[in-house]
């Protein structure tokens, strides 16, 4: 029977991604990733099916974690990530029978960027040592972190200490394994050569591994870590390595500048010559990041970076974020103009391609991501390969976001308004406006649940990409940076006054809320108006002088303040911070925060709802989520997710 989004709906979410074509492109293997409610856990298996489409068949099966599938070059195996045993190794499943085989037994600690040798005997992979101490052992021990370095900790992954990603080398038939770059220093995205001699990858070393984290350079050594050669020595950010054909050159994507920079320049696609080190970009100009930024509650995306081959011209496959979608472009290797080969308004979440066969997983609004097929030749004529999700979405009654287009002095932005399932003409109902984190995401093509659950409670739900946000080019993006609360506070009083403005919303009942920079703006807009009937601020960055010494990537603000430390300028990170205007707030607000918060570390919370308890001024309440890192509503433990959507409805029917 057809009903509307409820709560719940959480656990029955279906999530496709990492496409993998077979080495002949007739078979696709990929993942789909389910929530397990009576366990409180997520659960992920390898699928396959014909890559010209055809009914999808589960591979794996049981209450594991499988991910990352790469085919072996014969295409008769496949090795995976699997946490099967406790804890993350290197497995492979043959695919003419039989049960999948462990490869690794590693203590403990991430694997990513797996691959195989061209001769189909070893295997690549990054991993991040962090041994696995069992419960009765650690019940005997003292428990605490000896923090010697700046760079000491990364939200979603944790604290560590002299732990670092090192690369690694595995014989696939004895287990054999090899760290190939030990020592303190961060190497990871290794990537084979085509003669299977040298090793490309990117690496953070000296002060970079324990300092500026966001600085990297481009390396390759041989096949057993020797001969290493730095092909960028000079300061930048490099990722996605990626051979040439005839392996003279590397493409990548990064950026020339400094620590803390990141956010200033565009992420070009570039080409090294592995000789002699010259580097060029392939597309300046094109002005769009090759990150995916679109958010999300429920998808999450790879960026999209290969080469490939089509009528004997070597091309460069990129993801391109833009206006609220994802898109690919080709350019030539040599460089040139970008074609479009994959448009319209999709987010693109992964991809794979054999030749100029391709194969990628995309979200709309209205779906959680599909598999879909492209010859990469410009036509962008893709085909639909599967709907795996669409037993989701098979019962629910929901509606469309509407996009359009509306003014906040000069500048032209992009917008969205959810209605609420059954929605009447002529009947005023009570808006939401959703501010997205960041700043520098982007609302777009996905489908938002927290979105539709409150929809479905009789609410209308508006956001859009104020100043700030990505996928309108740098200049859009860097005009709010050190200025947080200027011009994109105007855009979001523009958003609110056009939804005040429209027949069908109830002007005296309009709502605000967001998660970190959204929560920030959330705070923002209490403490400098009164119009809001309720809010909800979660995961808050509200204090920049606490923000800046305990979050993971706090101390670059210094740059956002001029360069100047909070000891040389204090009144400036005040005035920047929410927090600082709480004897404004005169507006009902919700604090949701996670404890276990690296990014905006839950005192920042702490400060705003102490703050609004001493003035007493409106009512306030705080809900801390134990265990739980920044980004709980995209990936924590679903019973806490669940907890946190019914914490939001709860609010808002009591005080909208």
């Amino acid at each position: 029977m057809a009903r509307k989004v409820q709560l719940d709906d959480l656990f029955r979410l279906i999530l496709p991604g990492s496409p993998a074509l077979s080495p002949d492109g007739r078979q696709l293997a990929f993942t789909v990733r389910r929530v397990r409610k009576k366990e409180n856990r997520y659960e992920s298996h390898l699928w396959m099916m014909p890559a010209r489409g055809g009914r999808p068949r589960q591979l794996t099966r049981g209450l594991v974690l499988d991910s990352a599938p790469a085919w072996s070059p014969d295409g008769r195996e496949l090795a995976f990530v699997s946490d099967r045993e406790g804890r993350p190794n290197v497995w492979i499943l043959p695919l003419a029978g039989g049960e999948p085989r462990p490869v690794t037994s590693l203590g403990g600690g991430p694997i990513t960027s797996l691959s195989w040798s061209p001769d189909g005997r070893e295997l690549l992979f990054a991993h991040f040592s962090v041994p696995k101490v069992e419960d009765s052992v650690r019940k005997g021990q003292a428990h605490f972190k000896h923090v010697k370095h700046l760079y000491h900790k990364e939200d979603g992954f944790g604290w560590f200490g002299d732990e670092t990603w090192t690369i690694w080398r595995t014989n696939v038939r004895s287990g054999r394994s090899k760290a190939l770059t030990p020592g303190f220093h961060h190497d990871d995205q290794p990537r084979w050569s085509p003669d299977g001699k040298k090793i490309a990858f990117v690496s953070r070393r000296g002060e970079h591994a324990t300092t500026t984290p966001d600085l990297s350079t481009l390396m390759t050594m041989d096949r057993t870590g020797g001969r290493l050669r730095d092909l960028t020595p000079t300061s930048g950010g490099r990722s996605l390595p990626r051979w040439s054909g005839d392996g003279r050159h590397l493409y990548w994507v990064g950026y020339e500048g400094g620590a803390g920079e990141w956010l200033r320049h565009e992420f070009t696609v570039n080409r090294t010559t592995v000789a002699g080190g010259k580097t060029e970009a392939l597309n300046p100009g094109h002005d769009r990041w090759v990150m995916n930024m679109v958010g999300s509650d429920t998808t999450s995306a790879n960026s999209t970076f290969a080469v490939y081959e089509s009528d004997g011209e070597e091309r460069v496959l990129f993801g391109s974020d833009e206006d609220g979608s994802y898109r690919l472009y080709s350019v030539p290797g040599t460089g040139g103009t970008p074609r479009l080969e994959v448009g319209g308004r999709l987010s693109v979440l992964d991809s794979s391609t054999r030749g100029d066969q391709c194969v990628y997983c995309a979200a709309t609004t209205g779906d959680t991501g599909e598999m879909y097929a492209v010859r990469l030749d410009g036509t962008q004529e893709s085909r639909p390969l599967t709907r795996v999700t669409a037993p989701f979405f098979r019962p629910l009654v929901h509606t469309k976001p509407e996009e359009f287009r509306f003014r906040s002095g000069k500048t032209e932005l992009q917008g969205w308004v959810l209605k609420p399932p059954g929605f009447r003409a002529g009947r005023r109902y009570p808006c939401l406006i959703q501010v997205h984190g960041g700043p520098m995401t982007q609302y777009g093509e996905a489908w938002f649940h927290e979105m539709h659950v409150l929809a479905a409670q009789g609410w209308v739900v508006a956001y859009c990409n104020p100043r700030g946000s990505s996928g309108r080019g740098q200049k859009f993006c860097n005009v709010i940076e050190g200025k947080w609360g200027k011009d994109d506070w105007a855009d979001v009083q523009a958003l609110t006054n056009t939804m005040a403005r429209r027949s069908y919303v109830d002007a005296k009942r309009i709502g605000i809320l967001g998660g970190s920079y959204g929560g920030f703006m959330t705070s923002w807009a209490v403490g400098h108006t009164q119009r809001y009937r309720a809010a909800i601020t979660m995961r808050t960055a509200g204090d920049f002088w606490v923000h800046w010494g305990s979050s993971d990537i706090g101390h670059y603000r210094t740059k956002y303040f001029g360069g100047q430390h909070p000891w040389d300028n204090p009144m400036a990170y005040h005035r920047a911070s929410p927090t600082y205007y709480a004897k404004n707030i005169k507006t009902p607000l919700l604090i949701i925060h996670s404890e276990g918060d690296l990014r905006c570390p839950i005192g920042e919370g702490e400060m705003l709802f102490t703050a609004m308890k001493v003035l007493d001024q409106a009512p306030c309440e705080m809900v801390r989520f134990e265990g739980e890192f920044h980004g709980l509503s995209r990936g924590g433990k679903p019973r806490n997710r669940e907890e946190r959507l019914k914490r939001i409805v709860d609010w808002f029917q009591r005080y909208l």
